[in-house]
């Protein structure tokens, strides 16, 4: 396996590790949308948030928290956006959170399709993910 986030969790390649715990590390990203945005993600190697075990998915959720609270004291952040990375299509396909202070007129959007779906076919999707609910 050749994950560079996991090369990065070895020591192998550099990074600028902001807090590391037991089970999760966050670090700056090496390309940046603004000042102060950290990367976050569990140490074991998972492509896909739905692989993640509970313990994980709170150590990790924790994690950002606490980075997003030094995030508002180093900046003065009007707000801040977690986007989650996971999967295959994934540059790097290991589950990461993107921890980004944001502010009026910083210029970063996140561009949404604008689809058209019926009220029918909108009570069918929700019908169909409620089914399959754990």
């Amino acid at each position: 396996m050749n994950c560079i986030f996991c090369r990065i969790i070895k020591g192998e390649l550099p990074a600028r590790v902001v807090k590391e715990t037991e089970g999760a590390i966050a670090f700056l990203d090496i390309d940046p949308i603004q000042k102060g945005h950290v990367l976050v993600l569990p140490k074991r190697h998972v492509p896909d948030l739905t692989d993640m075990t509970i313990e994980e998915n709170t150590v990790v959720m924790s994690l950002c928290q606490n980075v997003m609270k030094s995030i508002r004291e180093c900046y003065p952040a009007e707000s801040v956006t977690i986007m989650q990375n996971n999967g295959a299509c994934m540059e790097v396909p290991h589950v990461h959170f993107h921890i980004i202070p944001r502010f009026s007129e910083d210029g970063f959007k996140v561009v949404e399709p604008v689809i058209e779906i019926s009220d029918g076919e909108m009570d069918e999707i929700a019908r169909q993910l409620k089914s399959n609910m754990v």
